[in-house]
């Protein structure tokens, strides 16, 4: 079976696989580290504008684990050694296999002060490379924020409420909305003017960018982001956010389980909390943060704190 070796070598002779243009200089270079430990560059070459191409081929996952270290101590070293300013020098990684090594490369890509490439090596049965794809990043991590305006489904009966949290579960999981947080709040107070003592308390997160074309879809919503103006009475007609109008889609399809509603807001809830109402439980949409990542606790806390 052909190795690492023999692809290298292989490419050496066809550098055009990996990127037209390219000049080979030297297979296997060495870089001299004073410091540790010094390296060799599989190979190393200069594309059509004159800059250093550092290629770096990895043919299995095991050893694909090792590529960014490697990437890294190289590029390090090279533009050490050499004087050279960052913009004139990048690496391209090759490999066959990119189930352990996507993720971290992704990152790793967002980081560092210079060009890095990742393809996928193509080869036929007998192992030699017959070309290229190239590799699509996973989607970068996006901090978690509340949406500031919240919904408060009030109930008379409790039953009613039972029969609408059930339904509510169902709208959400249409919607492909998971990242949510629906508390059940009861009136435990002594003031006799409270007429719905049994509530849902809707929470969303902002959505992020990876889930907004899903749930713009499943609400059927127009791919129009602009704002209207009437230039009869110049009143600016503000379109409302995209969480707003799912809650407002979610409220729609409750419509004959809700006794009333009522709009929410951190502040809002912390007074509930003052005065009388108590939370009895918490359903959070992410599978990630049932009783594994955060408590209820401080699930209020982040809510009540926003």
């Amino acid at each position: 079976m052909i190795n690492e070796a023999d692809i290298r070598d292989f490419l050496t002779q066809n550098l055009d696989i990996v990127e037209p243009n390219l000049k080979f200089i030297k297979k296997e270079f060495s870089l001299e580290n004073s410091l540790g430990a010094g390296g060799r560059i599989d190979i190393l070459a200069k594309d059509k504008f004159g800059f250093f191409v550092i290629i770096e081929i990895k043919k299995n996952d095991k050893t694909a684990r090792q590529a960014l270290h490697e990437l890294q101590k190289y590029m390090a070293l090279f533009k050490t050694n050499y004087g050279l300013a960052t913009h004139k020098c990048r690496c391209i990684l090759l490999s066959t296999d990119w189930h352990e090594l996507l993720v971290p490369f992704s990152e790793f890509s967002r980081v560092v002060d210079y060009q890095i490439d990742g393809y996928q090596l193509i080869v036929n049965e007998e192992g030699i490379p017959i070309g290229k794809k190239s590799v699509q990043l996973a989607p970068e991590g996006e901090e978690k924020f509340i949406f500031p305006r919240h919904n408060i489904f009030l109930y008379e009966i409790i039953e009613n409420r039972e029969i609408a949290i059930e339904k509510l579960e169902d709208i959400l999981r249409e919607l492909e909305i998971t990242n949510y947080y629906v508390l059940i709040i009861n009136y435990e107070g002594d003031s006799e003017n409270v007429i719905y003592p049994f509530a849902i308390y809707l929470v969303l997160d902002i959505f992020k960018v990876s889930e907004k074309e899903r749930i713009k879809k499943n609400l059927n919503m127009l791919d129009d982001d602009s704002y209207e103006f009437d230039n009869e009475d110049e009143d600016i007609h503000i379109k409302p956010l995209f969480e707003e109008e799912a809650l407002s889609e979610i409220t729609n399809r409750l419509i004959g389980l809700i006794d009333t509603m009522e709009v929410g807001t951190s502040e809002k809830l912390q007074g509930m909390m003052s005065n009388g109402w108590h939370i009895n439980k918490i359903y959070p949409g992410n599978q990630l943060f049932k009783n594994l990542l955060i408590n209820d606790e401080e699930i209020i806390k982040e809510i009540i704190s926003f």
